[in-house]
């Protein structure tokens, strides 16, 4: 199961959780460790998401809001958005 925590929205791909604001549809996930004295990776984090609700725009949130991206309960993550796109009425694409 994985989970995104964006502020206070949670969205998640399991069809058993019901309590989660938005559906997960598809995401790629890149994290890198650099050797001691070598340039820095950059780990990225992108998603599509599902959000049947109006009431926040999620189009809104500024460069550099934080999200963590938990997979089982364990925390993968915490990357900062660089951008996100609205694709259709209730589907955005998010960039990390």
């Amino acid at each position: 199961m994985n989970t995104i925590l964006l502020n206070n929205l949670t969205f998640t791909d399991n069809p058993e959780n019901t309590t989660a604001e938005g559906k997960l549809l598809s995401g790629s996930f890149f994290v890198e460790n650099s050797l001691a004295h070598d340039e820095l990776s950059i780990d990225t984090l992108r998603f599509t998401v599902r959000y049947p609700s109006l009431a926040v725009d999620l189009t809104k949130f500024t460069y550099g809001t934080p999200c963590t991206y938990h997979q089982d309960d364990t925390l993968f993550g915490k990357f900062y958005l660089v951008k996100v796109k609205r694709t259709s009425r209730y589907e955005f694409n998010f960039e990390f």
